[in-house]
């Protein structure tokens, strides 16, 4: 997965360049983006100052998508004005937080997906979590009741036709109550380092090494949910190969690795080593929502397209996801989407939205064609969050 760009945090004393009272008001504005009564209100003005959204665009309905209209591997990107979908969105330049794929089993169209109960406020998901599925219509009902803003992006038909529904389902039973993948999720944010791309100006090595520290510190000591070892000693102890317990002894692993001039010489370097698919933390896959998504995609297309093999699917971002050129420009037309069909800016194609307060528009949308090792470094520093070279998709 890529991009990157930190909500507001409370950084060591010579980087508060906005002043004590500054770095407060904003500290204070971040955590209303979480709580309280101008919680959505805020997350609106968030996303359309850091231009994540062109504009607030009233959309205020709920749009019959025709059923079978949809296909096997068509995306559904979602965000919730809550402040943890929106911080993702903000982390990683992209205009969505959450990400589902519909699959038909027979005469019955399903939604697949990998999600958790919300952990920052009320729960507006009901269990069970982690890898699950519900039929469309009654994922359809839970994401009006949540508050989701849901479009849905048409896979290419040439595509889709090859989509294995029987390998996907047999995959689905291996992995079904899987929980939600929190091991990968910070890593899945860190792309690059040296230059620090991934990283809001002017946090270096050493920042990254004190936040990580404190978050450590402050986080319960477990091997699931969010916690210090299951969300960074872990993922650090698969990619350097080690069994430390903690994070200072992964540190204390890599300064030692420098002083001999072995890779990676910094945190920053190991933490941008790419995932591994295979990896396994306990009995468990770890995949969050795009990754789980992505990796849907990696075993019903992987036969008709060997590109998939070397694309790892915990590299991918909500917006990555959006951004494949996997989608067809105009397969949904207005009958099929009364009221809901959207065209984004610098994007190629239309989508159909379904439910939301705004617009959802998705910068970039269908843009960026698939390659080996997709996603896998690719640099994006807020303010322009840009991705790659102009007119080089796959520098990254």
């Amino acid at each position: 997965m890529s991009r990157l760009q930190a909500p507001t945090l409370l950084p060591p004393a010579p980087y508060l360049s906005a002043g004590l009272g500054g770095t407060i008001t904003s500290a204070l504005a971040t955590v209303s983006l979480f709580v309280g009564d101008n919680m959505t209100a805020g997350n609106v003005e968030m996303l359309v100052a850091k231009g994540l959204w062109p504009s607030a665009a009233p959309f205020n309905k709920s749009v019959a998508l025709d059923k079978s209209a949809v296909m096997s591997g068509d995306y559904f990107a979602i965000l919730r004005l809550d402040g943890l979908d929106p911080a993702i969105a903000l982390l990683t330049g992209g205009a969505t937080g959450h990400s589902a794929v519909a699959v038909w089993n027979g005469s019955e169209l399903y939604v697949v997906e990998s999600t958790d109960a919300n952990p920052l406020g009320p729960v507006y998901w009901p269990p069970p979590y982690g890898v699950i599925v519900h039929q469309y219509d009654t994922w359809v009902q839970l994401a009006n009741a949540a508050g989701y803003h849901v479009a849905v992006l048409p896979m290419d038909p040439a595509i889709s036709a090859t989509f294995d529904e029987a390998a996907f389902w047999a995959w689905f039973e291996t992995v079904r109550g899987m929980a939600y993948g929190y091991h990968t999720m910070a890593y899945s944010l860190f792309d690059t380092a040296l230059p620090m791309r991934n990283f809001p100006m002017p946090v270096d090595d050493d920042v990254i090494t004190v936040v990580l520290n404190v978050l450590d510190r402050l986080l319960p000591n477990t091997t699931t949910g969010v916690s210090g070892f299951s969300m960074f000693t872990w993922g650090l102890n698969k990619r350097l190969n080690v069994s430390c317990p903690t994070l200072a002894c992964v540190i204390d692993h890599v300064n030692r690795l420098k002083a001999a001039g072995q890779q990676p010489s910094s945190l920053t370097a190991a933490i941008a080593m790419p995932d591994d698919d295979s990896w396994m933390f306990a009995t468990n896959y770890s995949m969050v929502c795009s990754e789980f998504a992505a990796r849907v995609w990696k075993v019903g297309l992987a036969g008709a397209n060997p590109v998939w093999s070397s694309i790892i699917g915990n590299e991918q971002t909500p917006k990555d996801n959006y951004m494949m050129a996997l989608y067809s420009p105009n397969r949904f037309t207005a009958a099929q989407c009364p009221g809901g069909l959207t065209t984004p800016r610098n994007g190629n194609g239309t989508y159909c939205q379904i439910t939301g307060e705004y617009v959802l528009t998705l910068g970039g949308y269908n843009t960026v064609p698939l390659y080996g090792g997709m996603n896998n470094a690719c640099p994006s520093q807020w303010p322009q969050f840009e991705r790659c070279p102009a007119g080089n998709p796959t520098c990254c």
